[in-house]
């Protein structure tokens, strides 16, 4: 008789928790040769925090999917409450208003949304908050109110500086993959 584990199982918590060590592992190998001292930190102000020589506050949000064709959207729950972790860490001030901001994910951007205009190639930041701004408008999820009320709250320069300060980075390597990442890095 097979085993359900259900929809409490914490299985996928835990596949995502390992994700973002290894992910950091090897983000902190790529840094390496930089020269720099670095310092990480893991689950404070977000998932992954790296710090170089006290300065520069680089923020890193990871997501790992099992589902192989997972999609980021302009209505995506995981865009929304990262933002919304960004917004309200950088309003009560336990987040530096430099920091820098990535979100680390296994699942790919379709063209034209949001979050394909935050990529490294391609960027439009512009763009990207037309669209952010389109969906927090107009969209009726209940998940991801408090993202749009979040964002909706900064003015103009907020939103852009916001904008300017976040990388997407999707089609990371999945848990799967990063054995490999890793032994090159």
């Amino acid at each position: 008789m097979e085993h359900n584990r259900g929809q409490y199982s914490a299985a996928p918590s835990a596949l995502g928790y390992f994700y973002q060590c290894r992910y950091t592992l090897l983000e902190a190998l790529r840094r390496l040769p930089l020269g720099e001292r670095i310092y990480v930190s893991i689950e404070t102000l977000d998932d992954v925090v790296f710090e170089t020589d006290g300065s520069a506050v680089d923020i890193l949000q990871t997501k790992h999917h099992i589902n192989a064709t997972a999609t980021l959207t302009d209505a995506s729950p995981d865009l929304w409450k990262t933002l919304r972790i960004w917004i309200e860490g950088q309003a009560d001030g336990t987040i530096p208003m430099d920091a820098q901001f990535f979100m680390v994910t296994t699942a790919l951007c379709p063209d034209g949304t949001a979050a394909t205009y935050l990529r490294p190639e391609g960027r439009d930041e512009k763009k990207a908050l037309e669209r952010l701004t389109a969906t927090a408008s107009t969209s009726t999820s209940d998940t991801n109110a408090p993202g749009y009320r979040a964002f909706t709250s900064l003015d103009e320069p907020a939103r852009l500086r916001l904008a300017k300060a976040v990388m997407v980075l999707d089609g990371s390597p999945s848990i799967g993959q990063l054995d490999a990442c890793l032994r090159k890095a």
